[in-house]
């Protein structure tokens, strides 16, 4: 059996024309337009073609390795670094840091294919079909910001859990703005945004999800501190006084463009603060501006409409005073209300009727200070000193308590009793019971 020669279509396409050349039917000129291969270039063909036959055709590098391959050695010196340093780096983002050092000299979908091979990174399965149509992005920049809190070991094991804010544009995906705390709480969703709107201005909307910081979920029975008198949460009271809407996902899968990102984030973020030796909050946040703007720079795109839609803050968004607890009480006829357990009188040089009964609003700040407003006027007040009440003394808790003290009563009485012995009764000899017993005897014996 001959042997089988590996050829491509271009090669066995030369093999009739050199055929022709070779019994004088066209010209060398000619057939080397037919070839489309230089003068000396064809001269070489049909020498081949001459004394070697149809395998003077094919590629004599076929079957080897190639010329512009990459060294086995410099592929190993990467992976090596990779093992040291970046051990559980994606492919994508161990080539940014090699390449920001200089110290790799090839493309990423090498690097990613010796990291399979050296069992550094496993493949990802293709992903199936969606069976939900994508959301379009909004048009412009500010129009629709996504925010979400990830709890996350952000520190890993050098420092304790925290919590990541952050606040990105639904058109462009860019992080308009990230902050770590310690919770997802009401005050760091007011610190947070305050900043953020401090720094860009007011956004149309913004688009959450159903956390209790910026829904009530329960029962108007059951509402916490958290929320005002009108249904709403401190934070989308908030919103609404600042002419900003709050839309609330039904899925994660409707906000996931900010979930995605804590995807990124737990991954890339994690390893720069790793690289860069951050183990607490505040050296977290100043090191995340520089992040972002790395980030931003890598992933964002363009909107479909360049317009800012964030709009300045004006002198009437006092942003100082509208994150802030704010609920609202009704003055007495004496010009007292109350709130958590304590009595606050009003002080006015006005007639008393005027704000007798009237709605008022009572501020609290994070570090508890208190103040009173009426149509946006601050009041004077004192605080009353009021009795605590007696949690031991509720009827609820009456026949405990009774209990309680019978038995220490009891307890006491029982240390300090002295044991004596008891005497048995011994009846006197004139006892009836005597007379009665010696009579029966006198019976017996007559009888």
């Amino acid at each position: 059996m001959g042997e089988l020669i590996q050829m491509s279509k271009k090669e066995i396409a030369r093999i009739p024309v050199l055929e022709r050349l070779k019994t004088g039917e066209i010209h060398h000129r000619h057939a080397r337009q037919l070839l489309g291969v230089s003068k000396r270039q064809s001269q070489r063909l049909k020498k081949r073609y001459a004394s070697q036959g149809v395998a003077g055709l094919a590629h004599k590098g076929r079957g080897g390795p190639s010329n512009r391959q990459i060294k086995k050695e410099v592929i190993e010196a990467a992976l090596k670094i990779i093992k040291e340093s970046y051990k559980d780096f994606g492919p994508t983002l161990a080539y940014e840091k090699l390449k920001e050092k200089g110290q790799i000299t090839f493309g990423l979908e090498v690097l990613r294919r010796s990291m399979i091979a050296a069992g550094l990174w496993k493949a990802k399965q293709k992903r199936g079909d969606y069976l939900h149509q994508a959301r379009e992005r909004r048009d412009c920049f500010g129009e629709l910001i996504q925010v979400d809190g990830s709890l996350h070991k952000w520190f890993e094991e050098r420092g304790p859990m925290c919590t990541l804010l952050a606040y990105i544009d639904d058109a462009t995906s860019s992080v308009v703005y990230a902050e770590f705390v310690k919770s997802e709480s009401t005050w760091s969703y007011f610190e947070a945004t305050q900043r953020y709107f401090k720094r860009l201005g007011k956004p149309l909307a913004l688009y959450t999800d159903k956390h209790s910081v910026f829904r009530v979920n329960v029962s108007k029975e059951g509402q916490s501190a958290t929320t005002d008198s009108n249904g709403d949460t401190q934070f989308s009271r908030a919103l609404k006084s600042l002419d900003v809407d709050i839309i609330y996902a039904h899925s994660p899968q409707a906000k996931g463009r900010v979930e995605r990102l804590y995807k990124t984030l737990q991954d890339r973020l994690v390893k720069e603060l790793r690289l860069a030796n951050i183990c607490t909050i505040d050296d977290a946040n100043i090191f995340l501006p520089k992040y972002l703007a790395g980030h931003n720079a890598r992933f964002a795109i363009d909107p479909k409409d360049f317009t800012n839609l964030h709009r300045p803050l004006t002198t009437d968004d006092n942003l100082d005073q509208v994150f802030l607890l704010q609920e609202t009480r009704i003055l007495s006829k004496t010009l007292t209300c109350q709130y958590k357990n304590k009595a606050y009188q009003v002080h006015t040089k006005k007639a008393t009727y005027r704000l007798s009964h009237a709605t008022i609003t009572v501020s609290e700040a994070r570090n508890g200070d208190v103040s009173l407003y009426y149509e946006g006027q601050p009041l004077a007040y004192t605080v009353i000193e009021t009795k605590p009440k007696n949690k031991d003394s509720d009827s609820k808790n009456l026949n405990a308590i009774v209990d309680e003290i019978k038995s220490k009563t009891i307890r006491n009485a029982t240390q300090k009793q002295t044991v004596t012995p008891k005497i048995p009764y011994k009846p006197p000899a004139d006892h009836p019971w005597r007379a009665y017993r010696q009579l029966s005897q006198n019976l017996s014996q007559a009888a």
